[in-house]
């Protein structure tokens, strides 16, 4: 008879343990989680693992995120979250706000503008490939906007659309992969499904109106750098991010 209580006590305390463990894991994976989300957006399909330790404790984040004030959009389909400002997810006629902002430059804006298009287009056609580029692809289309003409012009100009390239990288609204092209290297671009979430109506109008008023200027660039910095100032659009 002993011996089975002690058997039943151990089983508990075993259970107790097990539990106890579990508890742990919960609370660090939810407080890994929170912090994570707090950094910035996941693309599921760049980060598998983070996208399932968020669907692990989702309710639990969700929770903790409105009591601070901020909501957390996750969206299964396409396999993202973002956090926005609560007010603005709340009420449907307020602007939408994130919980940071950043802001980019002529270039960089009208860059988005047109990856933001092929990604639409590629989701209207269903053709993935639609939201592919390559620089060299990107710099022609730039060219209408840039009027380039002499050769050290269109160096420096190659140079600002890599930079620009490499500031949506960083906010994952596209991502760059190189693949072997005959003997060369070359990098090909994917637009990611966060740059559909990151606008505001606003800022597109915004946008369109500053690129418009850029081709009725018929301006031409020069060597002068103060004139793309008055330029890329005078153009800059907050685009809404959640990033440090």
């Amino acid at each position: 008879m002993q011996d089975e209580t002690n058997e039943t006590l151990e089983g508990f305390e075993q259970a107790r343990q097990s539990f106890e463990e579990t508890q742990a894991l919960k609370s660090e994976l939810y407080k890994r989680t929170i912090n994570r989300v707090l950094k910035g957006p996941i693309d599921g399909a760049l980060e598998p693992m983070e996208w399932q330790r968020l669907k692990e404790c989702e309710s639990l984040v969700l929770v903790r995120l409105e009591e601070m004030g901020i909501r957390l959009v996750v969206n299964d389909s396409d396999r993202v979250c973002y956090l926005t400002n609560l007010q603005s997810a709340l009420d449907d006629d307020a602007e939408f706000v994130a919980f940071r902002s950043s802001q980019l430059s002529r270039t960089s804006s009208i860059i988005f503008l047109l990856c933001l298009q092929k990604y639409l287009e590629s989701e209207e056609g269903l053709d993935s490939n639609l939201r592919r580029f390559t620089l060299d692809e990107m710099v022609e289309a730039l060219f209408a906007f840039e009027g380039s003409g002499a050769s050290d012009v269109d160096r420096k100009f190659q140079q600002k659309i890599r930079q620009s390239l490499k500031d949506l990288e960083q906010f994952k609204l596209i991502r760059g992969s190189e693949i072997i092209k005959g003997k060369q290297e070359e990098v090909v671009y994917e637009v990611r499904p966060l740059i559909k979430f990151f606008q505001s109506e606003l800022g597109l109008r915004e946008l369109r109106n500053t690129i418009g008023n850029y081709l009725r200027s018929n301006h031409t660039p020069t060597d002068s750098s103060e004139e793309d910095q008055k330029d890329d100032s005078q153009a800059q659009l907050n685009i809404y991010l959640d990033q440090e």
